[in-house]
C-alpha cells in the first residue's frame, strides 16, 4: 500500500467552488485560468487546507489527465433537488465527466470508485462501474449508516 493516496473528486468545479468544505477533500478537478469572486477565495481556502495536511489541490480540464494516477474517483449527482431545471444542460455539458470503464482506465490501476447515492446510472457514473470490482460504493454506504447510527444514539441519550 503506497503512503500517500492521490484522491480525484470528478466533479463539476464551479458548484462545488462555492462549498470550500468540499475542496478541502477534492486533489483535483477542471483547469480554470481565473476564478470569479467567491469561488476564486474557496480554492485558495481550499489550497491553504490541503497544504496544511501536506496535500495539494489542482485543477486540470482534461479528466483523463486528472485521475491519471489517482488512486480514488469520487463523483456525486449533477443536478441536486432544486436544480431541475438544469438537468438537461448539465448532463449534456458534463458528459466528459461521467466515470466509466475508459475514465476508471486511466486512474492508478489499483484505484477505487466513490458516490454519495443515489447515483444515476449512465449519468455521472456508468453501471459497469457502480457495479464493478472496483466500486467503493456500497462500504462507502455502510460506513455512512454507522456513522448516522452512533449519531442518533448521541442524540437520543
Amino acid at each position: 500500500m503506497r503512503e500517500r493516496l492521490e484522491p480525484v473528486l470528478v466533479e463539476p468545479a464551479l458548484r462545488r467552488l462555492e462549498q470550500p468544505e468540499v475542496l478541502e477533500r477534492a486533489a483535483r478537478e477542471h483547469d480554470l485560468a481565473r476564478l470569479p469572486g467567491p469561488a476564486e477565495a474557496a480554492l485558495e481556502q481550499a489550497r491553504a487546507a490541503a497544504a496544511r495536511s501536506g496535500g495539494s489541490v489542482e485543477l486540470a480540464r482534461d479528466p483523463r489527465q486528472a485521475v491519471a494516477g489517482a488512486d480514488a474517483l469520487a463523483t456525486d449527482v449533477w443536478a441536486s433537488m432544486g436544480q431541475e431545471r438544469e438537468e438537461v444542460r448539465r448532463r449534456v455539458d458534463l458528459a466528459a465527466y461521467r466515470i466509466d470503464g475508459e475514465l476508471l482506465g486511466a486512474a492508478g490501476p489499483d484505484a477505487i470508485v466513490l458516490h454519495c447515492l443515489p447515483a444515476h446510472e449512465g449519468e455521472e457514473i456508468a453501471a459497469e462501474v457502480l457495479y464493478g470490482p472496483r466500486s467503493a460504493v456500497w462500504d462507502q454506504a455502510e460506513n455512512r449508516l454507522h456513522a448516522q447510527k452512533a449519531l442518533l444514539a448521541l442524540v437520543i441519550r
